[in-house]
Parts: structure tokens; C-alpha cells; sequence
């Protein structure tokens, strides 16, 4: 199925497309075709894997075929794949870096016990890669952050199972010392290096970025922040040989040769995983970069609204932690900004099922994910709740403290071992200062009512302080700032139509708001000459810290 603008309804909506079966494979007729991955970097670039197996013979108890297709932007085409010898084989996963450079995850089963199975496409065929013999095991997504970095995640008799395929750089051979000669030099004076600066705007929950958008790298639904920006850029374009870069993140995937978002959906954004929404950012780094000039020092700026700003948070926690994300060679996270963003996650159950509010309100804005999995508020809520397990902000903290900078986003859908206690967003933000000289500015509305919605309603919750770090105080670099903006009375559940619009208004108000574009700018300006972030202009501390003494 594609999700594509329907021009009678006027509306998105979801169309089945043409698709091949597994009509003959190894002589067998009649097989029933399961389509159970796919991957898309571009309209006319989408692979799906899955299996073929006899009708109605159930799984493991006959024969079943890898079975994958491509799509060229008008049509599929079954693609020939190959099969391990005595087992029946089940793709699962897919994820693609370029035309060719494909993988493909999932398992086989010998009629005793299930081996992960893993598989490669090179641009010309498919070929079964070696996995590691766990008990056992059966893998069911895979991930590629490039050629030489793919994670794959599943399961095995010991529980849950991760991956990872990566190339190891031979060690050189020593060269032989020349004989020394009496020769006159010139040394030529060195070519100064480039520096170049690359700003990524990531958008909230149910946002879409369409494929017109998309192709000519529009920055969409940031209001007049990116214009704010480019007062401190004045040379900023979205031309991707720009020295400053302005780049839209996509929550579906990004150009392999530079770095352009793919076309989202609104569905996307709900149904992502926090850890599919950094890995995404981490390959649209990766790929920005194959634009850049060799050897420039680039400085990255993060700039995220509502759950993009969550999104780059968790980017900047698992790069400090050293958790499967990188920073490509002369790379530097300059700065970090959140936008009335979750970063200490949401109330348990609010925007999945908690009287149905905040479930609600996020349906009406994306109406195409009814019914499907809330991924990125599930795992909110997991952020949420990991306060009690963090290390203090600080430590020897005992005051108050924002519930952003008391929880971990570091929690979120991560199947590895993390330390005990957990670091906190705050210890994080406060290391990667140190350790990788990024600033971090968190800005969040008191009138925000998606995070107060016992404002709404006194049965409910209130987490502002969701939104924001612990401020460190006027020069820190390291700040947690309010505003008020908007209606400041909630209608209630009573009246959905006019507390949407006051929701939606309120929580974009971050986006307009003439002080906030003032912090914004009095933050980045000292940045750019190589100073940590500047004092945020009229914007106040938050009142959910104690005072320092």
C-alpha cells in the first residue's frame, strides 16, 4: 500500500499498488506471499522482503523461499534471492544505504531449532551474510547507519538479541624509512581550513514534510525560527553546498549522497521508536557530510520542536554515552535547542490512553494513525518513569529539580545495558559540555496545556516541567527557560473542538513567539565565534528548579 494525497477526498489516505507474487519458486505453484519488511530512500528506490510459503501449510511445517521486490516509481519487480540449504527461511527486516548496499534480516528454521538469518544486496544480487550461531535466534528489524555500521535486533533463548555488523580497518604496514638526502624545500603555506556550519531543523509529533517539500529541501512547519537563525547566519540557504546548511530532518529517511529528507507522514512521527528516530538522524549526518568539503571543520546545530526536540536530546545523550551513534570525522555538536519538547518524557498512559486526552487530541491532528501503534509516546512514558533511577542533575544534588532534567532519555527502546544508576539528561547535557563542547537551551510554554492537561481537566496530570533542564544560570551554556504565551484558561474536554485549537495554538506558540526568537538569537550569536551559548535574552528560569545559592 502507498499513503498518497487522494485529490476526490482531498485528503491522505492509504491505496493498495500492484504488487508481484511468488507464483513459482523451485517448482512450487500456488504459494502464499507475506510482505514483512520494506525500506524507501526515495520514491523510486522502495524494497519489501518477506517469504513465500505452500498455502496453507503454517509456519515451519513445509517449505517456505526468501522472497523480495523492488520498486522503480512505477512498478514492483520480484527479485531473485537465495535460500540456506535444509531450512525454511522467513525475512522480517530491510533497510537499504544505496542502490547497492541492501540488507535484509530475518531467520530460518531447520526443523529442530531457528538460526538468524542474515542477507545482502550489492547492486547486482542477494547473498546469504554469516550471523553469529545464537541459540535459538530470530531477527526481526535491522537498521544501517552506513556500509559499515548495520544493527539488527530480534530475539534467541536467552531473551533479546542485538547485532552488529561493522568493518574493522586493517592496521597499516609500517613504511620503510627513506634515506636521508640533502635537499632544499619550500614549504608552501597551508590552505586554511573550511569551516562550515550545519543546522537541522527536526519538527514536532504529527507533522509530514510532503514530496514536493522534501525534493526541493524546505524547512516546513518551523515558523520564523529559521528565519531567527539566519540573522546569526546571514548566509544560510537550504543549498546543500552552502557553508551554512539549513536541512530539514525526515522521519522516514534521508538521500544517501546528501543528506535531503525523504517525504513523511504525520504516522511516521507517532509510530517511530526514539531509537529509529536517532538512528535516522545519525544517517542524515552521516550523508550530509558526503557534501561537505574533505578536512572542514563543521559545527551541528540541533533545533527541534515538540518531539523533534526529544528526538535531538536523545541524539546528543547516546553520542555522549557513546551508545550507537557517531559524529562523522571533523564534526562538532555545537548546540542543542528543545522547543516546548518532552524531554523528561510524558505521564503514564496520557497520550496512549489516560482518559483518552492526549490520545485524542493527537488523533484529530494525524486521523491516519487510528489504530495504529503509539511507538513514540509509549516509549515517553518510559522516559517518564525512569526519574526515580537517574542520577541526580547533579552530584550532590538534593534539591528540586525539572522532571527533564531528572529522567534519561538514554531508556527509550534500548535493548542494551545501560549503567546503574542511569545518567540523567541533566549529568549528560552537563558531560557533553565538557566532553564535547555542546550547549544545550531548553524553552518551554507555562501555557503549554499538551503538558499541563490537568488544565484541562483536574483528573489529569500537569508535567510542565517535562520541558525543560536545569538552568546553571546566566553565561552556563547551559539553560532551562519559560515563557507565557496564549490562552491562558483550557476550555476542558468538554468542548474538544475549541480545546484542540487551543492546544495546537498554544503549543506552537514557541515557534512565533517574539521573545523566544530574541533567547534564540542572544544563545547562538556567541557560538559562532567559538564561545559557549549565550545568555537567552528576556527568557526567565524555570520555576521548577530550586534556586541556586
Amino acid at each position: 500500500m502507498h499513503y498518497e494525497y487522494d485529490t476526490s477526498s482531498q485528503t491522505y489516505k492509504w491505496k493498495i499498488k500492484d504488487s508481484p507474487n511468488a507464483n513459482s519458486i523451485n517448482c512450487y505453484n500456488g504459494l502464499d506471499t507475506d510482505l514483512t519488511g520494506v525500506t524507501a530512500i526515495a520514491s523510486n528506490d522502495i524494497w519489501a522482503t518477506g517469504f513465500a510459503q505452500v498455502d496453507g501449510s503454517g509456519y515451519d511445517s513445509s517449505p517456505s523461499y526468501t522472497f523480495t521486490m523492488h520498486w522503480d516509481g512505477s512498478s514492483w519487480t520480484q527479485i531473485d534471492s537465495p535460500n540456506p540449504s535444509n531450512a525454511h527461511p522467513y525475512l522480517y527486516g530491510v533497510a537499504k544505504v544505496s542502490a547497492s548496499d541492501v540488507w535484509a534480516v530475518g531467520y530460518s528454521y531447520d526443523g529442530t531449532t531457528n538460526q538468524a538469518l542474515t542477507m545482502h544486496y550489492d547492486g547486482t544480487s542477494w547473498t546469504i551474510v554469516s550471523s553469529p550461531p545464537v541459540a535459538s535466534s530470530v531477527l526481526s528489524g535491522v537498521a544501517a547507519v552506513s556500509s559499515d555500521d548495520v544493527w539488527a535486533v530480534g530475539n534467541s533463548s536467552s531473551g533479546t538479541l542485538t547485532e552488529h555488523y561493522y568493518v574493522v580497518s586493517p592496521t597499516p604496514s609500517p613504511s620503510p624509512s627513506p634515506s636521508p638526502t640533502e635537499t632544499q624545500t619550500v614549504t608552501p603555506t597551508p590552505s586554511p581550513t573550511p569551516h562550515r556550519q550545519l543546522v537541522i531543523f527536526l519538527q514536532g509529533i504529527t507533522t509530514s514534510l510532503d514530496a514536493n517539500q522534501a525534493n526541493k529541501g524546505e524547512i516546513a512547519g518551523m515558523r520564523t525560527v529559521p528565519s531567527t537563525v539566519k540573522k546569526v547566519f546571514p548566509g544560510a540557504s537550504i543549498n546543500p553546498n552552502a557553508s551554512t546548511r539549513f536541512l530539514e530532518y525526515s522521519y522516514f529517511a534521508s538521500r544517501t549522497d546528501n543528506g535531503l529528507p525523504a517525504a513523511y507522514n504525520c504516522v511516521d512521527t507517532i509510530t517511530n521508536s526514539l531509537l529509529l528516530d536517532i538512528f535516522l538522524l545519525d544517517k542524515q549526518i552521516k550523508n550530509a557530510f558526503k557534501v561537505e568539503p574533505a578536512g572542514a571543520e563543521v559545527d551541528i546545530y540541533l533545533i527541534g520542536h515538540s518531539l523533534g526536540g526529544a528526538v535531538a536530546l536523545t541524539y546528543l545523550d547516546f553520542l555522549e554515552q557513546g551508545l550507537l551513534v557517531s559524529l562523522p570525522s571533523h564534526a562538532h555538536l555545537k548546540a542543542v535547542i528543545t522547543l516546548d519538547s518532552p524531554i523528561g518524557g510524558v505521564a503514564e498512559g496520557f497520550l496512549t490512553d489516560f482518559s483518552l486526552f492526549g490520545r485524542k487530541i493527537l488523533e484529530a491532528n494525524c486521523p491516519a494513525v487510528k489504530g495504529q501503534p503509539f511507538t513514540a509516546p509509549k516509549d515517553l512514558e518510559t522516559v517518564f518513569n525512569s526519574a526515580s533511577k537517574t542520577t541526580p542533575p547533579e552530584p550532590d544534588d538534593s534539591s528540586s529539580n525539572p522532571k527533564g532534567a531528572q529522567a534519561s532519555l538514554l531508556v527509550a527502546d534500548f535493548l542494551g545495558t545501560l549503567p546503574a544508576p542511569i545518567p540523567s539528561n541533566e549529568d549528560l547535557a552537563e558531560r557533553a559540555q565538557t566532553d564535547l563542547g555542546t550547549s544545550f537551551l531548553s524553552i518551554g510554554n507555562l501555557n503549554d496545556f499538551l503538558w499541563d492537561p490537568h488544565a484541562c481537566a483536574g483528573s489529569l496530570p500537569s508535567f510542565l516541567d517535562t520541558q525543560f533542564l536545569e538552568d546553571e544560570g546566566d553565561g552556563s551554556g547551559l539553560y532551562g527557560r519559560d515563557f507565557v504565551s496564549g490562552q491562558g484558561t483550557c476550555p476542558g474536554i468538554y468542548h474538544p473542538n475549541q480545546t484542540k485549537q487551543i492546544v495546537n495554538n498554544n503549543h506552537g506558540a514557541v515557534l512565533s513567539d517574539g521573545n523566544v526568537q530574541l533567547g534564540i538569537k542572544k544563545f547562538l550569536t556567541p557560538l559562532v565565534s567559538g564561545n559557549i551559548g549565550g545568555t537567552p535574552g528576556a527568557l526567565v528560569i524555570n520555576p521548577f528548579q530550586s534556586t541556586e545559592p
